[in-house]
């Protein structure tokens, strides 16, 4: 069974956050920011976490494709992956094809050549930073 889990893209921020809670009743999302910081003046680890709630129309849900790529970092919908395929390297944007119901890859090489493949056809994808 695929783990079904999302992050969301903030608009205001641009920031991409982990989502831990999601309310379809009251359109909103519960996510977590922050972190373990290291206090240089007493040499402790401290833990500054936030878990802000933002609306729906703050942000856009982005769903975890229940792959990753060759460096184990989860690839979510909207995510650039560049990738080898009949020679060429493609760099395409993950989507979901609802004709197919799986996610796919839209790519175009260096030379122009447009390919759609299926997500799990990919061996070794590469997310871009």
């Amino acid at each position: 069974m695929r783990e079904i889990k999302f992050r969301a893209f903030i608009k205001k921020t641009g920031q991409m956050l982990d989502v831990i809670e999601i309310s379809w009743y009251s359109k909103n999302v519960r996510c977590v920011e922050g972190g373990v910081n290291l206090n240089h003046s007493t040499g402790q680890c401290e833990h500054d976490w936030d878990f802000p709630l933002y609306n729906f129309d703050e942000i856009e849900l982005v769903e975890f494709t229940d792959r990753k790529d060759k460096n184990c970092k989860e690839i979510y919908k909207g995510s650039k992956i560049r990738y080898l395929s009949l020679g060429s390297v493609f760099t395409g944007k993950i989507i979901w094809c609802e004709a197919n119901l799986t996610w796919v890859v839209e790519a175009v090489d260096g030379d122009g050549l447009h390919q759609r493949l299926f997500l799990a056809h990919i061996k070794n994808p590469e997310l871009m930073a």
